[in-house]
Parts: structure tokens; sequence; C-alpha cells
């Protein structure tokens, strides 16, 4: 899977068509999820804006899970039935569990991915976690490094 995805940014010459691929290749690899998103911060560093997301239709973000990955600066598990948070984009778009993780290489925050499922029966486990943060460095430095290409 990891030569894949620097594939994808060795022979793609836009970011955005690296990531798009990229979340593809992801929402497959983890069997219970159906979605997936990232988002990235923009030049000034305060707005994340959706720039890849799978399936193509509209892509499935709860703001306030964003949000607090942005502000815990780490990955961790949302299961809808054992969290006392939720709010109006998790109940519309039926998320019941997801990956959410920070997108850095070294101090800088370059975004967030996320991806999740609407299955109840779904069950994304600590080992799911673990692979999904080993994704999410090997793709934060490949977007680094494509950014100082552009630069």
């Amino acid at each position: 899977f990891f030569g894949e995805l620097v594939n994808i940014f060795e022979y793609e010459d836009q970011l955005n068509g690296c990531l798009s691929l990229a979340i593809e290749e992801i929402v497959r690899l983890f069997n219970p999820v159906e979605r997936g998103t990232i988002l990235m911060l923009d030049a000034t560093g305060r707005e994340l804006n959706v720039v890849a997301h799978y399936p193509l239709f509209e892509p499935a973000i709860s703001t306030s899970l964003v949000r607090k990955t942005i502000e815990e600066k780490k990955a961790f598990i949302w299961k809808a039935d054992t969290s006392s948070f939720s709010s109006s984009s998790i109940k519309k778009l039926h998320i019941k569990m997801g990956l959410y993780s920070p997108l850095a290489f070294g101090p800088n925050q370059l975004g967030v991915i996320c991806a999740d499922t609407t299955s109840p029966t779904a069950d994304i486990t600590k080992d799911d976690l673990e692979l999904f943060m080993n994704v999410t460095q090997v793709l934060s430095a490949l977007i680094y490094a494509k950014q100082l290409e552009r630069a």
C-alpha cells in the first residue's frame, strides 16, 4: 500500500490529483470505512478546505470533529454509540464511526483526513487507528514534499 501511495505522488503532477487518488486508496484499505475526505489548510493556516473526497458525491465531514482533530493535534476513533458528542452534520450524514487524524509534517500543520462509516455494525479497531496514523504520517510527508516542489 505505501509503495502505491508513493507512486501516486511520483507520477501525478498536481497535488489535488494526488490527493484524490490517495483518498480512494485509503478508503479501500480500511474495510469498514465507506467515505473519506482530505481537508488542507489555506495559505494563512486558518481555514480548512476540502481538496479530495471519496466517493465523488458530496464530501462527508463533521466540522466539529475536524475542529477537534486540529485542536487536539492527534488521531482518534469517534464512535456514535459511545460518545456523548453529536452535531447536526453527524446526524445528517449518518456518521456512526470514523477515523480522524491531523496531517502534519514536523511543526507544519497541513490539514486533516477523516474516514467514516454509516454502518451501525461496523467496527473500527485500535489496530485500524494505528495503521491510519502510519498512513497519515506517510501522506503528510508526501504532501509536504509536493508542496515544496511547487514552491
